[in-house]
């Protein structure tokens, strides 16, 4: 990793995809550079690879916090990588127990961080916080651990009894914490996911093949990567997904008076589509 400015002139690239936050501010970009895959986090961090997937250089501007580069490496540095591979990777969750992994999907806000952070509370080991990587043993999928931080803002900290001071704590625009948390580590089956929404009262419900797919299909990261080839390759892997793992809507308030009913049920779950 380089320190410093762009390592190239961005007026160069061949912007392909842009991602704005709700400020409308430039979060994200990528485009061609000559033969090279450009990547650019927040006029801050710059990413150029190979089309294959190889990585050539990672630089960052002065003054870049080492943590959060880090975790933006373990994250959406290497989901972009991942998926010039050919590779998958979830926006989302995981977390594993007894050598079984649950992966956790939903829309932002959706409590993906807290629900996983509660498992981890409840005895699980954290696998990702919000990027999850699935390998595959032949065409069984897999969860592989990147991430040994879990970002939480203080409100579910307070509900699940968790202190701020950590080995490393750094609040972000959200009032995210990082939170050290104990790590899986190494690959375990995936054997179940959950995606998230809210309701009334705790709800679940398994999905059939059509709805499960219709599900997640909106969780996998693309990072501006969709060629038709990429595209294949996604659908042939979340094929194998499908036939192997149980996928589940869990459904709960908003508050946290049901979150400890929700991680019985996870842990039920994670058990029995086994």
């Amino acid at each position: 990793m380089v320190a410093g400015g762009p390592p190239f002139d961005v007026d160069s690239v061949e912007w392909s995809f842009v991602a704005r936050d709700e400020a409308g501010d430039q979060s994200y970009r990528v485009g061609k550079r000559g033969n090279a895959i450009v990547a650019e986090w927040g006029g801050s961090v710059w990413l150029e690879a190979t089309p294959a997937g190889e990585r050539i250089s990672v630089t960052a501007a002065d003054g870049v916090d080492p943590f959060l580069l880090k975790k933006l490496e373990n994250g959406a540095i290497s989901a972009l990588l991942r998926r010039l591979r050919g590779d998958l990777t979830f926006h989302g969750g995981a977390a594993s127990r007894d050598g079984l992994g649950l992966l956790v999907l939903g829309d932002s806000g959706m409590g993906k961080s807290t629900t996983v952070a509660a498992l981890v509370s409840a005895g699980y080991a954290l696998v990702a916080d919000d990027m999850t990587w699935v390998d595959f043993d032949g065409t069984r999928p897999t969860l592989v651990p990147s991430e040994s931080h879990f970002f939480l803002e203080a409100e579910p900290m307070r509900a699940l009894g968790l202190s701020a001071v950590s080995d490393h704590v750094f609040w972000d625009a959200t009032t995210k914490c990082g939170v050290v948390a104990r790590v899986g580590e190494s690959k375990v089956p995936l054997v179940a996911i959950a995606v998230l929404g809210w309701a009334k009262q705790l709800e679940v419900k398994k999905l059939g093949a059509l709805e499960a797919m219709t599900a997640i299909l909106p969780h996998v990261a693309r990072c501006g990567i969709v060629e038709k080839e990429a595209r294949l390759a996604e659908f042939e892997k979340l094929s194998h997904i499908l036939e192997r793992v149980v996928v589940y809507s869990v459904h709960r308030p908003k508050d946290f008076s049901t979150l400890p009913e929700c991680v019985e049920a996870l842990v039920h779950l994670t058990r029995t589509s086994s």
